[in-house]
C-alpha cells in the first residue's frame, strides 16, 4: 500500500487509511507531517472530513481575477506617483518663494549689505565698552555722594541710583 504518489502529495490509498485510522505509527506520523506544510492535501482532507464535493468552476477565474489586481495596482501606483509629483512641486515652489524658512535670506535679495561675522562681533565689543563706560560713571557718581552723606540719604541715594541704572540698561537694551 503506497501513501504517497509519486509527486510527493497524499495517494487515494493515503487518504482512505488516514480516515479509517489504519495507519500504522510511522505512516500515521508521515501523514501528520505532510498535511502539516502542504496545503492542497490539508485542503483535500479537510473536503474529505467534511464529505463536501469540491467544485471546479466552468470557467477558470484566475486569469480575470490576475487582470483586475493588475489592472488596479497600477491605478493606485499612479495615484501616489501623481501625489508626491504634487506634493514635490508645491515643496519646491514655496522653497524657491522662501516660505520653507520664513525669512528670506539677504543674499537673494541682493540689494541689502551682508554683515560677516566679524563685523557684528565688533558692534557687540563697541556697544559692551560703552555700557561698561556709562556704568563705572555712574557708579562713581553714586560713591561720591555716599561720602558726603547721611546714612538715611545713602540708602535713599542707592535706591535711586540703582533705579536709574536699571532703567537706562533697559532703554539700551530696546535699541
Amino acid at each position: 500500500m503506497e501513501l504517497f504518489k509519486p509527486d510527493g502529495h497524499i495517494s487515494d490509498e493515503g487518504f482512505a487509511v488516514l480516515l479509517a485510522g489504519d495507519a500504522d505509527t510511522l505512516g500515521n506520523l508521515e501523514l501528520s507531517e505532510h498535511l502539516a506544510f502542504c496545503d492542497l492535501c490539508c485542503e483535500k482532507y479537510a473536503a474529505l472530513l467534511t464529505e463536501d464535493i469540491l467544485i471546479e468552476p466552468p470557467v477558470p477565474i484566475a486569469p480575470v481575477v490576475t487582470h483586475r489586481i493588475e489592472k488596479r495596482s497600477r491605478t493606485i501606483l499612479f495615484r501616489r506617483i501623481v501625489k508626491v509629483g504634487a506634493a514635490a512641486c508645491l515643496a519646491m515652489g514655496l522653497w524657491l518663494a522662501g516660505t520653507g524658512t520664513g525669512v528670506i535670506p539677504v543674499e537673494a535679495i541682493g540689494f541689502l549689505p551682508t554683515v560677516t561675522q566679524s563685523e557684528q562681533m565688533e558692534k557687540i565689543r563697541d556697544r559692551r565698552e560703552k555700557e561698561d563706560v556709562a556704568l563705572r560713571k555712574s557708579l562713581k557718581a553714586v560713591s561720591e555722594q555716599e561720602k558726603e552723606a547721611t546714612p538715611e540719604a545713602t540708602l535713599e541715594m542707592k535706591i535711586s541710583g540703582a533705579f536709574e541704572e536699571l532703567m537706562r540698561s533697559l532703554h539700551d537694551k530696546k535699541r
